[in-house]
């Protein structure tokens, strides 16, 4: 899973995958969380419909990321650029 996200970006921005949140939790962490619920609502294999917008994705973030309920841009920037 890391290694795919580092061939998908440049240098600068495996660099952002690995800054420090929380409590240990990197942005990468957060991702590879959230990343198969994420999958399955993109796909129609959830209740909840797709996202279409940045905000829904920034509420899906904050709602499901573990412990930290705080937004986190690059986190919320990663899932959007997939829908993009």
């Amino acid at each position: 899973m890391y290694q795919k996200l580092i061939n998908k970006n440049n240098m600068k921005n495996s660099n952002k995958l690995e800054k420090h949140i929380w409590e240990g939790w990197r942005v990468i962490d957060f991702i590879e969380d959230l990343e198969p619920l994420f999958n399955q609502i993109m796909s129609g294999q959830a209740i909840t419909k797709p996202f279409k917008t940045r905000d829904e994705i920034k509420q899906f973030c904050i709602t499901f990321q573990p412990g930290y309920k705080k937004y986190i841009k690059e986190v919320v920037d990663y899932f959007y650029n997939l829908i993009k």
